[in-house]
Parts: structure tokens; C-alpha cells; sequence
């Protein structure tokens, strides 16, 4: 696998500025079989972090006494790092001219902060006890600023290294390999969600030892440091990536960048990406973000809703959509509901992990059937790949899983109206497919259209001439990045020492061209989209946490409209403190809201899911001859 590109703009028109090149190869020194794997192995580590900050962060600070008002602004890290980190850090590392890649370097940086957040996490108490006094009020609020901090230092780092990820799968694979190494990303990605579910629910307390920790968290952490440490290692080991040197050497009398100067050249990077992306890859972007409202309601919600449809069937449970404090044994009920919430996400994420092993057996390549996805197919599942020649290509089930998915979220009606867990779970169950497809079909696609969008020297100068009076500036910015850290004007000398020293090594066919290709030698002048993957992976990610505030404003709207008048709870008795508690744990606050509200959203989700399936169609017809060429 060669990586397809390079890392800063190339100006071939303009007078001094260096032109930046990728040298060396990109490969996975691995089995064939077990180099797309490898190569996704990072998003292993990743799941289980996302894991145990969605599943268990919110219920930990709440016992740690954390209000429900400020639990607001702790559920706005997610989405608020999101729409910054990734775009960041994807700019940064296209600009990164390390001698050991522009991916790895940021990536284990990422792996340790990330793991030692989650750890000062869970271990938030005995940290505050360093400088307080146990039990005192001191102590409690220190626990808890502690704990606040780290969740946003968690949601901040594993953004970063889920990005990287995603920008070193683009790099490395080749561009037939790109659908194949996504579809190992989702597998690994369901792999941890289910290990998640299931590792979650064992007395962990009973089976380690104190070690590891005394409470369930805390051993729920120590576990996932290790698996996000131990799947980044392999990747940083066995992956190698192509080194971005400048092929000019840099003035004498360049002055030194300063931060403001570098955050302001990425931000220029940015922009000119946005502004130069390639239809194809914009239109990805617009079907995301409609696909993304309808998805956040199921991520938040579902267990909310089918906990509503559960308490409202037991006796004494109340209607649907009432409190579960308000109600008689409110705890008990409360405990139970959740566990049939959590049941059917199981289920979801069983169903996510079957169809990411089977679909991209079965779903052949825009590009052919010359892929190594087929050298990295499990024996016995071998057979299957007798359907590829009958079975719709990659765009089909993008578009399919949204109708799917619409179709779904409209059954959501009936299952409210007929107060019915197992046709509600049955509903989430087969959206676990959408899911699926959703994780690795469109990244699919952007990493074969960010290979192939590669500008030829006069594309280039004319988006040179675009940039106007900014090219003085990053001429200017491009002559200081030398004097950062990770940068050596021996990187030439460093690269072939390394290309000698493995002589043996060979690299898969290239993204741009192929390794016989004039894109695929241990050089190649940056520059087009598969330069800057990690911007675009990062503008991507806009447009799939956009649509997260929109929801946000949209749910919380219909949640007061349709709110019960706080006269009606008290009617039914005092909540107990425990149940207080639970009411104020983020998205479960809704329950408290009468009627089908939580339906209701679900159901504008789908509405959205139509809109983006029917903008998946026009992206079929219009872009599905630009990916098979």
C-alpha cells in the first residue's frame, strides 16, 4: 500500500515557495491477509474509549454529586470537540514534516493523553484526596472539577486519534483498497461495542484483582488504557508511512513562526480546502449531514424510548413518557427499563458487527474486484464471495440503508401505539445494519474520491491563482514550518537511509497511479486532495457533528412543549434522591417528558434519512462512472 499524496500545498507557479514532497513508501509490514487489520486496528482502541465515555462518564459524575445543570456543559465537550479537533488536527498533521510521518508522531501523543485522561477519570477521587481531605466539601468539589476536566480531555484526545485513523487508513491503503480497509474499521468498531456491552455487565470487581481497581469503573478503565496502548502500538510498529520533506532548501534568514502564525496557516489550509473541494466529495458531505440528524436521536435516545414503552406496560409503570420516580418502587422500575434500553442496543450492535463481516465479502468494489480485501477474507467465509458478481455495488446500500432507516423510525408509531419492547428493539435491531453501512460506505467512498482527485500542475496554478495575495504569506509560513520541532533538514538523507536499510520491503500498488506510476516512487510532488486527507476527513466530520446541534435545539424544544407541568409529578409523591439523580443523567432527562416525544424525534430522523437517501440516488447517477474509473 503506497500512500497517495502529499502533505502541503504545492505551489508550482509561485517564485520561491518550496514545493513539498512525500518520499519513501507506504506499507504494512504484515501477511497480506493481515495488512488492512493492522492497518484499522486504531479504531479498536478507539470504540472502547468512545465506549465507556458514553456509557459510563455520565452516571460516575453524577454520583460524584455533579448538578444536572452542569451536566450540560459537560455533554457539549463531545460534539464542541468534534467541530474543532478534527478539522485541527487534520491540518496539522498535513503539514507535518516529521522524519517519522505525519500521522504516527501525533498519534501516539493522542493514545497517551487519551489514556491518561481515562484514567484520571475514574480515578478522580483518589487524586482529589492527594490535596484534600476525604469527605470533606473540598474534597467533593475537587473530585468533581477533576473528573470534568478529564472527560474533556477524553472527548478532545479521541477525536484527535480517530481522526488520525481514518487519515492514515487514506495514506496507506491503496485507492482499490480503500473500501476493504473501512469495512475492517466498522468490523473492529463492532467489535468493541459489543465487547463493550458485554465486558460492561460482568462484576468486574469480583473477577480482577484490586490492582486493576475497587470499583467498576475504575477496572473498566484500566482495561480500555490497555487495549487503546496495545492496538496503537501495533499500529505505530507495523505501519509506515511516506515522509513529507521540502524539496528547496529553506532560506537563512527565515524568522521564526510563531503559534499564532501557525494557527492561522492552518486555518488558511482549511479554508482553501473547503473551498476547492471536488463536487463528489461535497455532495458526501450534504448526504452526511441529513443522514447524521436522524442518527444522533438513536445514539442518545434509544434507551430512553424503549424504556418509556417497557415502564408503560407494568403496572403501575404510568403512561408512556412519564417519570420513572413517579410511580411506586419509581428505582426498581427505572433499573429494569434501562437494562431492556441497553438489551436492544446490543442487539443493534450484534446486527452492526454481522453485516460489516458479511457485506463487504459479498458487496464488490467500485474499482473491481482487484482489491486485497479478498486475500483478507476469513476461510470459512470464503464462499460468500461467489455472490459478489450478482450482489449491488458500495453506492446501492448507502442508499439502501437510508430508506431502511427511514422506513425504521417510521415504524416507531406502531411500536408506541402498541406499547410493544420487543417490536421497538426488533426496530433498533435492524438499524444496526444502517449502522454498519453508515461506518463504512461513505468513508469508503472519500478515501477512492480523495485518491482520485489529484490536480495536474495546471489545476494547480489555478487554484494558486484563486488563493491571491495569501500565497506570498504561506510561501512565507512554509519557510517557517522548518524551525518547529519535528523538523530536520536532514529528512532527505533520513528517508533513503531507511529505504536502503529495507531493501526487502516491498510496498503494495499505489493510490495515485500505482506503484509503476509516476505517483508511486519514494518521491512524489504534494499536492490535490489525497495531500490533505486529513483535512477533508476532518471537514467531513463538520458535517456530521453539525447536525448535532440541530437536533440538540430541535429535541429540546419538543421535550418542553410537551413536558408534564411539574404539579403532576408532585402529584404522584416526592422523587427519591437516587432517582433525582438518574432524571438529571443527560439524555435520560427526557423521560420525563409525556407522551411519544422521544418518538417524535425519532421519526423527524427518518423524515432526514429520506432526504439524504434521495440525495444518495443523485449522487449514484451523477459521481457513480467518477469512482469506477
Amino acid at each position: 500500500m503506497v500512500g497517495g499524496g502529499g502533505g502541503g500545498p504545492s505551489s508550482a507557479g509561485a517564485a520561491g515557495t518550496p514545493h513539498q514532497k512525500l518520499v519513501g513508501h507506504a506499507y504494512v509490514r504484515a501477511p497480506p491477509a493481515l495488512q488492512l487489520p493492522l492497518l484499522s486496528l486504531g479504531t479498536l482502541g478507539a470504540q472502547a474509549v468512545w465506549s465507556i465515555d458514553m456509557a459510563f462518564a455520565p452516571p460516575y459524575l453524577l454520583e460524584l454529586g455533579l448538578s444536572k445543570s452542569a451536566m450540560a456543559a459537560v455533554f457539549v465537550a463531545g460534539p464542541l470537540s468534534g467541530l474543532v479537533v478534527q478539522p485541527l488536527i487534520g491540518a496539522l498533521a498535513d503539514n507535518s514534516t516529521s522524519r517519522h510521518g505525519r500521522r504516527r508522531p501525533l498519534l501516539v501523543v493522542g493514545a497517551v493523553v487519551c489514556s491518561a485522561a481515562v484514567l484520571l477519570l475514574s480515578f478522580a477521587r483518589e487524586v482529589a484526596s492527594i490535596f484534600a481531605t476525604s469527605g470533606a466539601d473540598a474534597h467533593s468539589f475537587l473530585a468533581i472539577c477533576i473528573a470534568i476536566v478529564a472527560v474533556y480531555v477524553i472527548d478532545f484526545s479521541v477525536n484527535a486519534v480517530t481522526a488520525l485513523n481514518r487519515a492514515l487508513m487514506v495514506d496507506v491503503a491503496s485507492i482499490e483498497d480503500q473500501a476493504a480497509a473501512n469495512a475492517w474499521a466498522a468490523r473492529l468498531s463492532g467489535t468493541g461495542s459489543v465487547l463493550s456491552f458485554c465486558i460492561g455487565n460482568l462484576d468486574l470487581p469480583g473477577t480482577f484483582p484490586r490492582a486493576f481497581g475497587t470499583t467498576q469503573i475504575q477496572i473498566l478503565s484500566v482495561l480500555t488504557c490497555l487495549v487503546v496502548l496495545a492496538t496503537h502500538a501495533v499500529v505505530v510498529l507495523r505501519v509506515h508511512e511516506q515522509v513529507l520533506v521540502r524539496s528547496t532548501p529553506s532560506s537563512p534568514h527565515r524568522q521564526r513562526r510563531t503559534p499564532a502564525l501557525g494557527l492561522a496557516h492552518l486555518f488558511r489550509d482549511l479554508v482553501a480546502q473547503a473551498k476547492n473541494l471536488p463536487a463528489p466529495i461535497l455532495e458526501i458531505f450534504k448526504i452526511q449531514f441529513f443522514a447524521w440528524i436522524g442518527w444522533f436521536p438513536i445514539l442518545f435516545y434509544t434507551t430512553v424510548w424503549i424504556g418509556d414503552i417497557y415502564r408503560a406496560g407494568q403496572p403501575g409503570g404510568g403512561p408512556q413518557g412519564t417519570s420513572p420516580a413517579s410511580a411506586p418502587g419509581g428505582d426498581a422500575l427505572f433499573d429494569e427499563a434501562t437494562r431492556v434500553g441497553s438489551l436492544a442496543m446490543f442487539w443493534h450492535a450484534v446486527v452492526a458487527l454481522a453485516a460489516s463481516i458479511v457485506l463487504p465479502i459479498v458487496v464488490p468494489s467500485p474499482l473491481g474486484d482487484a482489491s486485497a480485501s479478498t486475500a483478507a477474507t476469513p476461510g470459512f467465509l470464503r464462499g460468500l464471495e461467489r455472490l459478489r458478481s450478482r450482489c449491488p455495488d458500495l453506492t446501492f446500500w448507502w442508499v439502501f440503508s437510508h430508506f431502511v432507516f427511514c422506513a425504521a423510525m417510521m415504524g416507531t408509531y406502531i411500536a408506541s401505539l402498541a406499547q410493544s419492547v420487543f417490536f421497538a428493539s426488533l426496530l433498533i435491531a435492524i438499524v444496526g445494519f444502517c449502522w454498519c453501512v453508515t461506518n463504512w460506505v461513505p468513508f469508503g467512498l472519500l478515501g477512492i474520491l480523495i485518491q482520485h482527485h489529484t490536480p495536474d500542475a495546471h489545476e494547480m496554478r489555478q487554484r494558486d491563482a484563486e488563493r491571491g495575495g495569501t500565497d506570498g504569506e504561506d510561501a512565507q509560513d512554509d519557510d517557517d514550518e522548518d524551525d518547529d520541532g519535528n523538523n530536520d533538514d536532514d529528512d532527505d538523507d533520513d528517508v533513503e537511509a531507511v529505504l536502503v536499510a529495507h531493501p526487502g520491503l516491498s510496498p503494495r500498488r499505489g493510490g495515485n497511479g500505482g506503484g509503476s506510476g509516476s505517483g508511486g516512487g519514494p518521491a512524489q510532488d504534494a499536492g490535490g486532495t489525497s495531500g490533505h486527507s486529513g483535512s477533508i476527513l476532518g471537514l467531513h466530520n463538520l458535517a456530521i457533528v453539525l447536525p448535532q446541534f440541530a437536533v440538540t435545539m430541535i429535541s429540546s424544544a419538543i421535550f418542553a412543549i410537551m413536558e408534564p407541568s411539574p404539579e403532576a409529578g408532585a402529584a404522584s409523591g416526592a422523587a427519591s434522591p437516587t432517582a433525582q439523580r438518574r432524571a438529571a443523567a443527560g439524555p435520560a432527562a427526557v423521560s420525563s417528558a409525556s407522551g411519544d416525544a422521544v418518538g417524535i424525534v425519532l421519526r423527524l430522523g427518518g423524515l432526514s434519512a429520506l432526504v439524504a437517501g434521495v440525495l444518495a440516488v443523485r449522487f449514484a447517477r451523477r459521481y457513480g462512472h467518477v469512482l469506477s474509473e
